[in-house]
């Protein structure tokens, strides 16, 4: 990291954390990676969180069918109270159309997941699997008008594929 000097890592990251005989980091993670003052966390890291290159939107299909239905019913049963439910807002924002657009359009997958997996989560009192909270955004996917395909949403790898500007 000293070496090519990556600002953006440097916003969360300080070599030293990953040092040490007691940083759980180097010994849960980086045990592998991290060599004396040489650290390349792009190696790993290049597509979560870090910024070099313009993204581009995916194209083809983001989830399955079947994993929107189920986020369908997971978004009604705890999500449409708020959001309404056919996403046209009420307490909470609408998760549709221009407004979905105006929120989320241009972002990462992860942006809109954290907010699902985290604050909306606990707005509703509930705890969401990585996997449930996955449905819910294919179900909001879905009702913003992005494809369905045959490969499900599953790794959260994917959450570094952009949406759609517009």
């Amino acid at each position: 990291m000293r070496a090519r000097n990556y600002i953006t890592c440097r916003g969360c990251h300080s070599l030293d954390a990953f040092g040490g005989p007691r940083s759980q980091m180097n010994v849960l993670i980086h045990k592998d990676v991290i060599k004396a003052n040489d650290v390349n966390c792009l190696q790993c890291h290049r597509d979560v969180g870090h910024v070099y290159e313009q993204p581009v939107a995916k194209t083809g299909g983001w989830y399955t069918a079947k994993q929107a239905e189920a986020g369908g019913k997971l978004y009604q049963a705890q999500c449409g109270t708020c959001h309404g439910a056919k996403l046209e807002g009420g307490s909470g924002p609408a998760l549709n159309g221009a407004s979905w657009h105006q929120m989320y359009g241009g972002a990462k997958l992860l942006t809109v997941w954290g907010e699902i997996k985290g604050p909306m989560a606990q707005y509703a009192g509930a705890t969401y699997t990585t996997q449930q909270s996955l449905d819910i955004l294919c179900y909001l996917l879905q009702q913003n008008g992005l494809p369905s395909g045959s490969q499900p949403l599953a790794d959260t790898r994917e959450l570094a594929d952009v949406l759609p500007a517009k």
